[in-house]
């Protein structure tokens, strides 16, 4: 599965609500086999899906929670292939008005919350929790975090993305915790882990060289050249990407995926 080939399951209304573009007929037609082929031409969403998919197990018996789900492509992928019961937290309002919209099209078990893990209160457990974009900062907040893990069931995983270096993050994020590591080594996750009550099962380098060199690549043909010309350069990117898993070069990674399991 590529990410984003959920997208071309939608018919063509649904499709052009997401991409914000009029299509005709032989366009639709194009779109779909592009996503079909190719999934949704943004690499560092691809990297970090093939990462995801690799170690999270989804059966039609799994409980997902995905926090700040973004516009669906991962949640409802998984749905639909999976026929797992999701459901995500989104707080931005046209984000998770468009995701619901992809679930309601192919009739996903895929509900969506307007709201973020602070506010909710969440009666429901999960076999599987995912945070990728506020995973740092729910780390630095002992009572979130502590929240999060009240909702994941006994044997169940937590995966998170994290900077390797916390230091690169933002200004809001340091302003808002104050232990924030200088970087996320193993034995600070096993640190973590232990104070949570927690197991460390996997910490796996992710963004490594060729993907790098991939991606800033990616982003200046977006910048400087018309947008169209990332539709034809995006699977040739996606080669050159591939290359990390042929000749991995640690030392270079941007980020890490890190499985908890309680």
């Amino acid at each position: 599965m590529k990410c984003g080939e959920i997208y071309s399951k939608l018919t063509k209304s649904l499709l052009e609500k997401v991409l914000g573009v009029k299509l005709n007929t032989f366009s639709y037609i194009i779109v779909r086999i592009y996503f079909k082929l190719f999934g949704y031409p943004d690499l560092a969403e691809h990297i970090k899906y093939k990462a995801l998919s690799n170690i999270i197990n989804l059966s039609s018996a799994v409980d997902l929670l995905y926090i700040e789900s973004g516009n669906g492509i991962y949640i409802n992928q998984y749905s639909y292939y999976y026929h797992c019961k999701a459901i995500g937290l989104e707080e931005n309002k046209d984000k998770g008005k468009i995701s619901s919209l992809i679930a309601k099209e192919p009739n996903l078990q895929t509900k969506f919350m307007k709201t973020n893990l602070r506010n909710v209160q969440m009666q429901k457990k999960f076999d599987r929790i995912i945070s990728m974009e506020k995973a740092e900062y729910l780390l630095s907040n002992n009572k979130l975090f502590q929240k999060l893990i009240k909702t994941l069931k006994p044997g169940g995983i937590l995966i998170m993305f994290l900077p390797r270096y916390p230091s690169l993050r933002s200004n809001n994020i340091r302003k808002e915790s104050r232990n924030l590591p200088r970087e996320y080594t193993v034995n600070v996750l096993i640190g973590i882990a232990y104070e949570y009550e927690l197991k460390l099962i996997l910490v796996k380098p992710c963004f490594l060289f060729f993907m790098k060199f991939a991606l800033r690549t990616q982003q200046w043909i977006f910048k400087n050249v018309h947008p169209f010309y990332n539709l034809i350069s995006y699977p040739f990117l996606l080669v050159l990407a591939g290359f990390d898993d042929i000749i991995p070069i640690y030392s270079s990674a941007k980020e890490i995926v890190v499985v908890f399991e309680k």
